[in-house]
């Protein structure tokens, strides 16, 4: 098997293989760390287009996939899976936030993809510190479908059972 990992020459004669395990984004992520979910103000917000697919794992499921891949002999010279936990939307996911918080929440558009681009420029110019705009990079791979994996590696290990965001909400108990 050839490995395309990018980093791959780095492991160049070592006896074990490069394992790239992609899972699009953190649901932890993007309920907390993106401000996605505002429970104080009742909002989920978004960039672009509502309805762009996009992939969502929890950082659990993630390590439970991750687990059966390194255990997986056919991976035993590397490669790469990908997994989601759910594949939704924006709106999808105001939708599964509001069925597991049991709240009622509004979906607010912020503008554009080219919009968050423009404001991520604008962030990036004013400081040296990534931390004031990687989120919005991260979103803004999500909301132009640069980041929506073409193909789903979720069958190869069916003993995982991914949660979904209605789930993940539900079972992080009562929103702040």
């Amino acid at each position: 098997m050839i490995n395309r990992h990018p980093q791959a020459h780095r492991f160049a004669g070592s006896p074990l293989g490069v394992l790239s395990v992609l899972n699009g984004a953190f649901i932890e992520v993007m309920v907390g760390f993106m401000g996605l979910v505002d429970w104080d103000s009742g909002t989920v917000s978004h960039w672009g287009d509502p309805d762009q697919p996009l992939d969502v794992t929890s950082v659990q499921n993630t390590a439970d996939y991750t687990a059966a891949a390194v255990l997986d002999p056919a991976l035993a010279d590397g490669g790469t899976v990908r997994f989601a936990g759910e594949v939704l939307s924006m709106r999808g996911f105001h939708e599964a936030v509001e069925r597991g918080s049991g709240r009622k929440l509004e979906l607010r558009t912020l503008g554009t993809a080219d919009d968050l681009r423009a404001e991520i420029e604008r962030r990036a110019a004013g400081t040296q510190n990534p931390f004031e705009y990687v989120a919005l990079q991260y979103q803004w791979c999500m909301v132009t479908g640069k980041a929506k994996f073409d193909t789903l590696d979720n069958d190869r290990y069916p003993e995982v059972k991914p949660a979904t965001v209605e789930q993940f909400v539900r079972d992080a108990g009562p929103a702040a």
